[in-house]
């Protein structure tokens, strides 16, 4: 009995030892919702604010251009160029906007449009100075380089390409007018190159250097067989013509032919010159009116002595 009352404490007292059962607990989650950044009234002045600064921009008057000015025009009337300016800056775009706004005024458009409207404009160079200001830079041509065939001209920039000449026709370009006749009349492409740019600085130059080494003045208006042939011939004030070979220096042409005018075509036989054919290299000939029909001439030695004075005057210079 002793044993077993001893058990039974026993297994009471381990019973009594034994730990309570561990209590769920119950987890929740929590999520965190984090407050807009930009609160209605935020949004608000935004707007309030970004409205502000478009119509400052695009319709307040003190972004609106009232001053302009402009510089290097000599030869062209300035009051017809600020007529174009004008023009440009009054009315309005898309029914909205005025184009005289000094952030959406399009200064390539005027650019465009003062080269388009008078040939004796080279370039054109248009500058906004903030914030009410329009400079208005131009760059004029000495001569007007029209190339024509097939009875139209067209107006030949420094590139060699071809525009409409249609401008040209205006009485007060032809002091400044300097002509091409194409004989072969092949049709020429506006905006396409016509001629070399070569070709066009030679008989450019040749215009101004011309009567300047010889005291002869040229026509304005001259002939070539064809844009390929690489020759122009000019018709002086005297009568007589010139044929010249565009390939090469102006000065190396012109050392020749006064040459030939100095020693062989004085004044008085120049009377009954009909031409002077400088085209082949080393090589001169002339041609003369007579009585008996014409009378030509080849003068190989004069090309000779005015190379071996050429050589002679580098050797100096060396």
């Amino acid at each position: 009995m002793w044993f077993f009352e001893k058990t039974t404490r026993k297994q009471s007292a381990a019973r009594f030892l034994r730990k309570a059962p561990l209590e769920r607990k119950e987890r929740r989650i929590v999520v965190e919702t984090k407050k807009p950044f930009f609160s209605l009234g935020m949004v608000v002045l935004w707007g309030v604010f970004t409205a502000t600064v478009i119509y400052s921009l695009l319709f307040s008057s003190f972004l609106v251009i009232t001053k302009k000015t402009t510089d290097g025009v000599e030869k062209l009337s300035i009051e017809e160029v600020e007529r174009v300016v004008d023009e440009e800056l009054s009315g309005k775009q898309g029914y909205v906007f005025f184009k005289k706004n000094f952030i959406l005024f399009d200064s390539q458009r005027l650019e465009e449009r003062l080269i388009a409207e008078f040939p004796l404009i080279r370039t054109a160079r248009v500058v906004k100075t903030f914030p009410d200001t329009l400079r208005i830079v131009i760059e004029e041509r000495e001569k007007i380089f029209l190339w024509c065939s097939q009875e139209q001209c067209f107006v030949i920039d420094e590139q060699g390409k071809a525009r409409d000449g249609e401008k040209t026709s205006d009485v007060r370009y032809e002091p400044f007018i300097l002509s091409v006749t194409d004989l072969s009349a092949r049709p020429i492409t506006i905006g396409k190159e016509a001629v070399a740019s070569d070709y066009v600085r030679f008989v450019r130059d040749f215009f101004v250097l011309f009567p300047q080494e010889t005291g002869i003045f040229l026509e304005s208006h001259c002939t070539t067989s064809s844009r390929f042939a690489d020759e122009v011939r000019i018709k002086t004030k005297e009568g007589w013509s010139v044929y010249v070979r565009t390939k090469g220096a102006v000065t190396d042409a012109l050392a020749v032919i006064q040459v030939l005018l100095e020693k062989e075509l004085p004044a008085e036989k120049r009377e009954r010159l009909e031409y002077i054919d400088a085209r082949v290299e080393n090589r001169l000939y002339y041609v003369l009116r007579d009585e008996g029909g014409e009378e030509e001439k080849i003068m190989p030695e004069i090309a000779e002595t005015s190379s071996e004075e050429k050589s002679a005057s580098k050797k100096k210079k060396k």
